[in-house]
């Protein structure tokens, strides 16, 4: 899995100008040798340049591997008849070079402009990558590297000598290579995120119903996690939340990253209130639920049914591979037998159901079927998997089989309060979406007081 990454510097317009690189964007491999290697903002702006990259390098030039084989240099016959040295003395050179998309695979050249940092910073909410590498003016009106993070740029060096002198804002990325500082500082931050996961408990009371200011968050080194039980402070509902830490977790705003996290973690849970289907959907569900008691009629047994619903799954099969046709058409594309399901359906069921299935299938796509109106797109939307498994639910993946869980456990599946929306009515969400709202606020204001600095050239 390849670490996406993007850069972007202030152009002589005074416009932002910025490329997606796709491969070790990590800070101790790109970070550094922005760091390094590209300190002027001519150079960088030559970087930006050459659009979108595979992966940079310290040398902006294409290599001599790319010069003499091109792109795909193991695929040159010419290449494999080189000595396995001179191969990889190739190989080794052309690490040191930036690899681009443009230049030297003859893509399209595709380069993000903005008018100013907060229209660039507007744009990452949604566009950023993994790392995001930003270069501005620092105090001294000199070129700085920066990492763009939730809470703002954080400037960026590379000196053994400064390890450990840097509080706040700043990224020593010799750090990285420090074992025994960066532990110090896992150790450190793990410490921090338990007090504050405690202190929030206690000030809204999100402990259990008997002991509501009593919260012990506790780390477990078995998953590399800081876990906790918070408790709605109004229904007393449990909410389990694991925060994730990591090593090389370069978030320096713990309280960004760990409401995040919460809120994420606690609006997971209550997304599984919300039935899959929506009150919409209901009347082509009870029409779907008639067509299966029919085919369950076709059988011929004492309880006229089919327990394992092979029959109405084989239906299910035939217009998910119509559908899957008519997309295929569409595209232009043609479809393999793996991609179809039906075959395989039609061999779980009986010949005398699989013909009159058929029969069926065959009247519903052209709409034959009194007082049903469902078309084959109806069906197969119904059960394309759209959700994981609800708690305390059967296995339901469809929003069809939601509905029959419903029907199966005695629940009206058209009770209008199982359409509330839960984040409302949860105490807990309000308060973690509220605090971490503030916190967002804050950080965005300071990244724009940033901006100001990081844009000027006086």
């Amino acid at each position: 899995m390849t670490t996406g990454f993007t850069i972007a510097t202030v152009l002589r317009n005074g416009k932002i100008g910025m490329i997606y690189g796709y491969a070790d964007g990590y800070l101790a491999y790109t970070g550094r040798i922005l760091v390094n290697h590209y300190q002027t903002f001519d150079k960088a702006r030559k970087l930006i340049n050459l659009g979108e990259l595979e992966v940079i390098g310290q040398n902006l030039d294409p290599s001599e591997l790319i010069l003499r084989y091109g792109w795909n240099a193991t695929l040159n016959d010419s290449f494999k008849k080189l000595s396995k040295d001179e191969q990889k003395r190739l190989y080794d050179d052309n690490r040191l070079h930036v690899s681009a998309y443009h230049r030297d695979r003859g893509e399209e050249l595709r380069i993000n402009t903005f008018k100013n940092i907060p229209q660039y910073l507007n744009f990452l909410k949604d566009n950023g990558s993994e790392f995001n590498y930003f270069q501005g003016y620092n105090s001294n009106n000199k070129p700085q590297w920066n990492l763009v993070l939730n809470d703002g740029f954080h400037p960026l060096i590379d000196d053994i000598n400064l390890i450990g002198k840097f509080n706040g804002q700043a990224l020593n990325l010799a750090e990285l290579d420090d074992d025994e500082f960066w532990d110090k500082q896992f150790e450190q931050r793990k410490s921090l995120i338990i007090e504050f996961l405690k202190t929030l408990g206690q000030e809204y009371h999100l402990g259990d119903e008997g002991q509501p200011d009593k919260v012990e968050p506790f780390y477990d080194n078995t998953y590399g996690e800081v876990k906790v039980n918070f408790y709605d402070p109004v229904s007393f509902e449990e909410f389990p939340i694991s925060i994730q830490m990591s090593s090389d977790d370069v978030t320096l705003n713990f309280i960004h990253s760990v409401l995040l996290q919460i809120r994420h973690s606690v609006s997971e849970q209550l997304s599984h209130k919300l039935p899959l289907y929506k009150h919409d959907d209901l009347s082509k569900l009870e029409q779907m639920n008639e067509i299966k008691d029919e085919i369950s009629s076709f059988y011929r047994t004492k309880l006229k049914e089919d327990p394992r619903n092979v029959g109405f799954n084989y239906l299910v099969a035939l217009c998910q591979d119509q559908k899957a046709r008519e997309n295929a058409d569409k595209n232009g594309l043609v479809l393999q037998d793996w991609e179809l399901d039906a075959k395989n359906a039609s061999q779980l069921v009986k010949p005398y159901i699989k013909q009159k299935v058929d029969k069926l299938y065959s009247d519903l796509k052209n709409q034959k079927l009194k007082n049903i109106n469902l078309t084959i797109d109806d069906i197969s939307k119904l059960n394309d998997e759209v959700g994981c498994g609800k708690a305390g639910y059967y296995d339901t993946h469809t929003k069809f089989s939601d509905y029959m869980s419903r029907l199966v456990r005695g629940q009206n599946p058209a009770d209008p309060a199982q359409f509330a929306d839960p984040y409302l009515n949860s105490k807990l969400y309000c308060i973690i979406n509220k605090f971490y709202e503030q916190v967002v606020m804050k950080d965005t204001e300071h990244k724009l007081e940033q901006a100001v600095v990081l844009a000027s050239d006086k």
